[in-house]
């Protein structure tokens, strides 16, 4: 290969957008990568930032020069033959020039690569071994929501801690039980949305707002990025690939504008008593909404340090090649009053606690705080007549993105009633962006269902265990996820289709039945080391074998067949088969509930 040095142009166009495509069904590798390889991903994600990430244009020309440099010198520079992992940490090095905490590498589905931890200065989570946890202080005057992992929950979890919320901080009339409230988020690594949307909007007494407006990028490769995050399905996706006139313009999604002003506190209930919420440095992504949700909440004040500013750029499920790891890179950014920017710097606290715990600050001085929020809260009673936010919001993408990976439509509309009962029809909005990648803000009309059958998966509650379980619907042509290639039914006697429960927000699926989670895991193992499962199988059955005495030659028979004579040999080979058959008949009546 010539020596000569390629510019950050030149690198990205080495890899056509159709080559990007392909790259997403590619079979994913294992080992090392080369020069070449290695070089073709420097491309591909070097492109797909400059041209698909969301804010890659309205960051300074400084900060994208230094971005561009350094993968001009990463690409020319000497590569050698090296794992994935290490090739994931010195790409990291050269994300981590640009303004964005989301993006991040992905080496497997589910994890981040680790960074240098934040350095904490006011203490942290109360709770340590729960998702979130209410409890008392201040003789039973005081509430304290400690919310280490709330994000980390499942739309199950959701409704149980909608439900502890209306029964634990508010009387039957609707009332406040607690003279004040304490909110612990420090720590919290943000996930899920929703459940922190569920909180505000019962203190807040209104719709909240997660910022002042969205926006996506209109391109071609910013497209592939919210159709590999469900934002958009295939067959938008397809359509605007083939037909829609990009321009690199930023398109409005969510709009919030004046929301204090159309929104007011306590229009509909809320909480009308002081609010200390406490964050620190590891605060962060949706851990920081109740920063902007409860932003013109009266009563509240924010207590700790600065958050860790990573929720400006938003972005869902990592972007992978042929060697299985992946990068985040946003698809939605995220405007604010003023044109406030957090990304970095952090969510600001009214009061800084640095050096001291937050809590025990809050304890040694609650009758101040909650004396100074009394002052604000007595002076901003509203009166004003519950109106129901009917546009497209945040948080409906949670929504969307369930649709467009093969949810059942009806279970996902289910779901949203039970969550948000006062906006119930919003569902046509949701609707109508995940089959069509757009909508208009009249579009609350009853949207055809023919574009939404055989997507082959039902969502339902279990009534039960409360439970959101996703159970395959036997009339379906296409049993998969969207972007998952493994199989969704491993087998199907007697129309039994296994059940599976379902995290809403990642999009995983594991199946209940332990056995059959373990075949899955197995052939997803297999398959990222390439290697092909038919022949790993009877490789273990020859490995049987030779255990007692036999070679995979002998499969099959249980006799001579030349003179039918059934030697000891050919005995311990039937009794062999008789006991896989009978196990194997056994699994199945186990997984059918038989």
């Amino acid at each position: 290969m010539s020596e000569n040095r390629l510019t950050f142009e030149e690198i990205i166009n080495t890899i056509s957008f159709e080559d990007i495509e392909r790259s997403f069904d590619a079979p994913v590798q294992s080992g090392l990568m080369t020069k070449e390889d290695q070089q073709n991903d420097i491309a591909r994600i070097g492109r797909l930032i400059a041209k698909g990430h969301v804010g890659y244009n309205l960051w300074d020309e400084t900060t994208r020069q230094e971005f561009e440099n350094s993968i001009a010198e990463f690409y020319n520079g000497n590569l050698e033959t090296i794992n994935v992992k290490d090739f994931c940490v010195k790409l990291d090095k050269v994300l981590q020039k640009l303004p964005d905490e989301h993006l991040k590498i992905s080496p497997s589905k589910g994890n981040l690569l680790p960074r240098e931890p934040n350095h904490v200065a006011v203490g942290n989570n109360i709770c340590r071994d729960k998702k979130w946890e209410i409890s008392e202080i201040n003789n039973a005057n005081t509430a304290v929501i400690a919310l280490p992992e709330l994000g980390n929950t499942l739309p199950n979890e959701w409704l149980q801690f909608s439900k502890e919320l209306d029964k634990k901080l508010f009387n039957p009339d609707g009332s406040e039980k607690y003279d004040s409230l304490i909110i612990d988020i420090r720590d919290n690594p943000g996930g899920a949305s929703i459940p922190f949307e569920l909180l505000a909007k019962k203190l807040y007494g209104n719709e909240v707002a997660p910022f002042e407006k969205s926006v996506y990028r209109d391109t071609k490769e910013a497209d592939y990025i919210r159709m590999i995050n469900g934002e958009i399905s295939k067959d938008a996706y397809q359509q605007r690939i083939q037909n829609h006139p990009y321009s690199d313009e930023l398109v409005s999604i969510c709009d919030y504008s004046s929301h204090k002003e159309k929104y007011p506190a306590f229009a509909k209930g809320g909480y009308k008593r002081p609010i200390a919420i406490l964050t620190n440095r590891n605060t962060a992504s949706a851990g920081e909404s109740l920063c902007q949700f409860l932003k013109h909440h009266p009563g509240a004040t924010y207590i700790g340090e600065n958050t860790a500013g990573c929720y400006a750029e938003i972005s869902g499920e990592s972007v992978r090649g042929k060697f299985g790891y992946g990068v985040k890179i946003g698809s939605t950014h995220a405007f604010f009053e003023r044109e406030e920017s957090f990304e970095r710097k952090g969510f600001p606290v009214d009061i800084d606690t640095s050096g001291h715990d937050a809590f025990a600050y809050v304890k040694e001085n609650l009758q101040q705080i909650n004396h100074t929020a009394n002052r604000k809260l007595s002076s901003s009673k509203s009166e004003s007549k519950y109106i129901p936010f009917n546009q497209l919001a945040n948080n409906d993408f949670a929504f969307i993105r369930a649709i467009n990976q093969g949810m059942d439509i009806t279970a996902v509309q289910n779901l949203y009633a039970q969550l948000y009962p006062d906006k119930a029809d919003n569902f046509e909005i949701v609707k109508t962006y995940a089959l069509e990648g757009s909508y208009t803000s009249n579009i609350l009309e009853e949207v055809s269902m023919d574009k939404v059958k055989n997507r082959g998966v039902s969502l339902e509650v279990d009534p039960e265990t409360g439970e959101l379980i996703a159970v395959a619907d036997e009339n379906a042509i296409d049993h998969k996820f969207f972007n998952q290639k493994d199989d969704f039914i491993l087998h199907s006697e007697n129309n039994k289709k296994p059940v599976e429960k379902f995290d809403f927000d990642t999009g995983e699926a594991v199946y209940i039945d332990k056995n059959l989670q373990k075949i899955k895991e197995l052939r997803q193992r297999l398959k990222n080391e390439n290697i092909d499962y038919l022949a790993a199988k009877q490789g273990a059955i020859s490995n049987g074998l030779e255990e007692i005495g036999l070679s995979k030659e002998d499969m099959g028979k249980t006799g001579d067949s030349q003179t039918g004579e059934i030697s000891e040999k050919h005995e311990t080979i039937a009794q062999s088969q008789i006991e896989d058959a009978k196990y194997t008949i056994l699994q199945r009546i186990q997984s059918q509930g038989r």
